[in-house]
C-alpha cells in the first residue's frame, strides 16, 4: 500500500487550498530533532500498548518518554472498559480520498460493539489540537470505519486528541462525542476536495490557490508560493512584484521581495507592540482578547537561602552545583589582563575551536566576499 499524496494530517492545507499539493511534490518533507523525537515516542508508545494488549504490564515510568505516561494510562483505561485495540492501524484511503492504494496510519483505534474512537498522539508543545470537527481524524475514522466494517455496524464515534506535553485544563486529553451518521455526512466533501487536488495535482487542471495564515502555516512552498506572497503583500501593504499567473516564484521575484523584508517585519513588530499598548491600556479590538503568555523559567528569590536548605536537606555540592569550564572569550580577558602567559595563551589558542560561520543573503553592495557554496542541486524548475 502507498502512502497518500493527499495525507491526512494535511488535509486542512490540500481542502482549503488544492493548488498546494502541486507546489509542494517536487519539494522534500525535511526532517527535525524534533520530528525525530516525536517518531520515537510514538514508536515506544506501540511496543508499549501492544505488549499490554499480549497481556503484559505497561511499566510505571517510561525512560526517556515520562509523559508518554498519560497516553499508555488512557489505552489502559480503553483496555478496562471492553475496548479492542487497533495499535498504528494503516486504515485504507480509496473511498475517502479517492486515491486507490493509499493509506494513512491512524496512531489508536478502539472498537466496543457500536461505538469507535480514534486516537491521535501529538507529541508537540505547542498549541493544544482541538479535537472537534478535526479533519484529520474525521478522515482517519471514515478509513477506520472502511477497514472494520466487519465489526460494525457502528452508530457512535468519538475523536480523541492525546498531548502529553501540552499543559491544559483537560490533562493533556481533548475528545469530542459525534454520531457516525455526522462523520459520514463529511465524506462527500472530503472526496470532492480531494478529487480537485488530485486533478490539480496531476495537471489535468490547472492549480488554484487559498492563501490564509492558517492554511499556509506548515506548507513547505510557502516560501515560493506566489499566491501566498501576494496575500502577505496585500495585507502589509508591500510591493511585492508577484505575478499571480505563475505559481512559483521566480529567482528575481525573490531577490526583490527579500530586499523588502526588513521594512515588512519593522512594520509588523511596530503594529503589533502598539496594538499590544493600545490593548493594556483597556482599548478592544474585534476578535482579539488580551491573555497571559508562557511564565517565564523559574528561578530562585535568593540563592543563598535556597543553598542553605538544600545544605540542610543533606544535597552534596557536587549536586547542588554544576561546574562549566570558562570560555575562550573570558580566558583572552585574563590574558590581557596578565594573569595568563603568553606561553600559556598560546597553547590555549590551540585547544579552541570556532564554529564555521553560516551563510546569509546580502545585497550586491555588500563588501563580504560572495560565498559559492557546493554540492547544491535544483529543488525544482521554475513553472511557465
Amino acid at each position: 500500500m502507498a502512502h497518500a499524496i493527499l495525507s491526512p494530517s494535511a488535509a486542512h492545507r490540500w481542502m482549503n487550498c488544492p493548488g498546494s499539493a502541486f507546489l509542494c511534490k517536487d519539494i522534500p518533507n525535511e526532517t527535525s530533532v524534533y520530528a525525530e523525537e516525536g517518531t520515537r515516542a510514538h514508536a515506544k508508545a506501540e511496543e508499549i500498548i501492544k505488549s499490554m494488549i499480549r497481556g503484559e504490564y505497561a511499566p510505571s515510568v517510561i525512560e526517556g518518554f515520562p509523559e508518554l505516561g498519560v497516553y499508555i494510562l488512557y489505552a489502559k483505561q480503553l483496555m478496562q472498559d471492553g475496548y479492542d485495540l487497533f495499535v498504528e492501524a494503516r486504515v485504507p484511503l480509496k473511498d475517502v480520498t479517492g486515491e486507490k492504494d493509499a493509506h494513512g496510519t491512524s496512531d489508536l483505534v478502539a472498537v466496543k460493539g457500536g461505538d469507535i474512537k480514534i486516537v491521535d498522539l501529538k507529541w508537540g508543545q505547542g498549541v493544544p489540537v482541538s479535537a472537534e470537527e478535526n479533519i484529520q481524524l474525521t478522515i482517519y475514522a471514515l478509513g477506520a470505519m472502511d477497514l472494520l466494517s466487519f465489526l460494525g455496524p457502528f452508530e457512535t464515534a468519538e475523536l480523541v486528541i492525546v498531548q502529553p506535553r501540552v499543559v491544559s485544563a483537560l490533562g493533556g486529553i481533548d475528545a469530542w462525542q459525534t454520531t457516525v451518521a455526522h462523520l459520514e455526512s463529511r465524506r462527500n466533501r472530503i472526496y470532492a476536495d480531494a478529487s480537485i487536488a488530485r486533478a490539480q495535482f496531476n495537471g489535468s487542471m490547472p492549480p488554484s490557490f487559498r492563501p490564509g495564515k492558517k492554511t499556509c502555516r506548515w506548507c513547505r512552498a510557502q516560501g515560493v508560493c506566489s499566491a501566498y506572497a501576494k496575500h502577505v503583500s496585500d495585507t502589509v501593504g508591500a510591493q511585492f512584484p508577484v505575478v499571480e499567473e505563475k505559481p512559483i516564484l521566480t529567482p528575481e521575484q525573490r531577490a526583490v521581495i527579500f530586499q523588502q523584508l526588513d521594512d515588512v517585519r519593522a512594520w509588523t513588530e511596530q503594529f503589533e507592540a502598539k496594538l499590544l499598548e493600545d490593548a493594556l491600556n483597556g482599548q478592544k479590538f474585534p476578535g482579539l482578547k488580551l491573555v497571559l503568555g508562557r511564565a517565564g523559567a523559574r528561578k530562585w528569590k535568593d540563592e543563598q537561602t535556597a543553598d542553605d536548605i538544600l545544605t540542610g536537606l543533606s544535597v552534596s555540592t557536587e549536586e547542588r552545583y554544576k561546574r562549566k569550564l570558562i570560555s575562550p572569550t573570558d580566558v583572552e580577558k585574563l590574558y590581557k589582563a596578565g594573569l595568563i602567559s603568553d606561553e600559556g595563551w598560546a597553547a590555549l589558542k590551540k585547544e579552541t575551536v570556532r564554529p564555521d560561520p553560516k551563510p546569509v543573503l546580502a545585497p550586491e553592495s555588500d563588501k563580504r566576499e560572495e560565498y559559492t557554496p557546493t554540492g547544491v542541486g535544483t529543488m525544482f524548475e521554475v513553472v511557465k
